[in-house]
């Protein structure tokens, strides 16, 4: 397949678009915007509006100033208003919610990320019929996105915590983009041998940057990747294990435990179907959503 990966945006064109697609400027108090722009990656921006970042399709990176958070369908990051971010669209598309601060009140100013249930991915979608351009006066508009608030604001008191430190030098971040592609088998001598640097130097630096050593960076970097995999459905929980690159289910079972807060087993079951809704027959319509 080949690569759908851009040319960065600089920071003038960044603000263009932001310009031209009114996601500063639009009147409404919430609205969405697809970004279907695959393989292009953004300069440091903020938004005033709290933003609901899902990837639709493929895996969007974000980045802030002390983290790096992978997203594939199966996880939404939300990005507190006035955070400085950087979005690398990868072969993604994205769907982003906005919010006014006044809809969605928060308690911290850190990026969060939530499981993408069955319910949230429809409620998310849904949404992408009011764009930047809608009026400010829709009444349904309005009240959907006041209700889906007052959700976001509950869900997000729980977030997980799924990210990987970002580091502050070229080489660290390299390090650490090399142990997320080849997490499954790479050891640290091969990992210092493509970096150029001894074992000695890199353990320092990652220490001194992340607060990580490297076994600690790989499990991060496993786990994450095994969450992928058993919210897509289809490798069962030991498939998974050995897929990223864990000897054990006992190994994989600890160490996903520690990073997810519950189990291999129990996270699958719970993001892939415990609150899938069941499927009813349409009422009469009302022009309300879901009525």
């Amino acid at each position: 397949m080949p690569s759908t990966q851009k040319k960065p945006l600089s920071a003038r064109e960044t603000k263009a678009f932001l310009r031209e697609n009114r996601l500063e400027s639009s009147s409404a108090s919430a609205f969405a915007f697809a970004d279907l722009a695959r393989g292009q990656s953004y300069a440091p921006h903020s938004h005033k509006r709290h933003q609901l970042l899902y990837a639709t399709q493929g895996t969007v990176t974000l980045e802030v100033q002390e983290a790096r958070f992978l997203l594939p369908p199966q996880r939404a990051a939300f990005i507190p208003a006035g955070t400085r971010h950087v979005t690398s669209m990868g072969n993604a598309q994205v769907l982003s919610m906005f919010f006014d601060s006044r809809l969605v009140r928060v308690r911290s100013s850190e990026v969060r990320v939530l499981d993408v249930t069955p319910l949230l991915r429809e409620l998310i979608r849904y949404a992408a019929r009011w764009p930047p351009s809608r009026r400010q006066a829709d009444r349904v508009a309005n009240a959907y996105f006041r209700s889906f608030g007052l959700l976001l604001e509950e869900w997000l008191e729980t977030p997980g915590a799924y990210h990987l430190p970002r580091g502050r030098t070229p080489l660290v971040r390299r390090a650490i983009d090399l142990t997320v592609e080849h997490c499954a088998g790479l050891e640290l001598p091969s990992l210092c041998r493509k970096l150029g640097v001894s074992e000695r130097s890199l353990r320092r630096h990652l220490r001194a940057e992340t607060g990580f050593g490297f076994r600690e960076l790989l499990c991060q970097a496993r786990v994450l990747r095994a969450m992928e995999l058993l919210a897509d459905g289809r490798s069962s929980v030991t498939d998974t294990a050995l897929a990223v690159g864990f000897d054990s289910l006992s190994a994989f079972a600890k160490s996903f435990a520690r990073v997810a807060g519950e189990s291999p087993r129990a996270y699958r079951e719970r993001v892939r179907g415990a609150i899938e809704l069941p499927k009813q027959r349409p009422g009469p319509r009302t022009g309300a959503p879901g009525s």
